[in-house]
Formats: C-alpha cells, sequence, structure tokens
C-alpha cells in the first residue's frame, strides 16, 4: 500500500516501467532463464490487483500471448539447448495456469479486488477464455509428460 495515497498500492505508480522492463525477457533472442522470470512476474503482475489500467493490463498480457505462440507454433531455430528451452516452455505454463486461476477467482467473487479497476470483475477471465481451447491441450500435454517422466525416474531407481 503507498503511504501517501489511501487505497493504492505503491507499485501502480510503475505500471508503465513494469511493462517495459517485462518487454526484452519476452524476446526470441532473450536468456531462457530470463525469460523463466519474466513469465512469473508477469503471472504475478496480472494476478495482483496491482494494475489498475486496462491498456497496462494488456500490454503485459500480450506479452504473456507472445510466450504461448512460441509454444503453440516452435521454430526450430533456437540458440538455447532443448533442456532449457523445456524449462521456458514450463514456466510459461505454470505463468499462465496462475493466471487462469486468479482471473477465475476474481470472476467468482472468491477474490476481492478494488472497485477503481477499470477491467470488470470477469475482465481477466475474459481475455484469458480468448487463449483457454490451446491452453487445455497444452496443460494436458505438459500434466501427461510431467507423469510419464516421474514413472520413468521412479523404474530407474
Amino acid at each position: 500500500m503507498d503511504p501517501d495515497v489511501a487505497g493504492s498500492f505503491l507499485l501502480e505508480q510503475y505500471q508503465a516501467n513494469i511493462s517495459a522492463a517485462l518487454r526484452p525477457a519476452f524476446s526470441s533472442d532473450a536468456l531462457p532463464l530470463v525469460s523463466v522470470k519474466a513469465s512469473s512476474v508477469a503471472a504475478k503482475w496480472l494476478s495482483s490487483d496491482v494494475a489498475s489500467s486496462t491498456n497496462d493490463i494488456q500490454r503485459v498480457y500480450r506479452l504473456m500471448v507472445s510466450s504461448l505462440d512460441s509454444i503453440r507454433y516452435p521454430r526450430l531455430e533456437s540458440h538455447a539447448s532443448p533442456k532449457m528451452c523445456q524449462l521456458k516452455d514450463e514456466a510459461c505454463i505454470v505463468s499462465w495456469a496462475d493466471i487462469y486461476i486468479a482471473a477465475f477467482e476474481q470472476a467468482c467473487g472468491g477474490v476481492r479486488f478494488r472497485s477503481e479497476r477499470e477491467l470488470p470483475p470477469d475482465g481477466m477471465l475474459n481475455l484469458v477464455s480468448v487463449e483457454l481451447t490451446d491452453l487445455k491441450k497444452i496443460w494436458i500435454s505438459f500434466l501427461a509428460k510431467s507423469d510419464n517422466q516421474r514413472f520413468l525416474f521412479r523404474s530407474i531407481i
């Protein structure tokens, strides 16, 4: 909370700076570990109720969509190792799950959000629902792979 302005978060005054700082981390030439952290930060930002401007929310949301697009439409040429690319994809998948959970809670009224937001209570869920068809397939695939990896790991031990 901002001690100078009642009912507002201190980070609100840095909304544009945060989205600008995240943008390079989502570029195709960013180091995978930087992209991993950026996905997590973007998910926390979108889920935190700090951003009050629809434009700021959409800027960070578009960055997350670009990260999702790299999973939907993979490119073969990558400067990173396959393991690092997998780590980047997993971070994106988990971050999207965090965003969806927060959006669902917000829409259902399970979490109290500030009333001075431009985005209506179901606004974030409406944004996420556009991607939901692909996200479901990606989440199921991710869980299946994770389960297979655990099974293989247990059988090796």
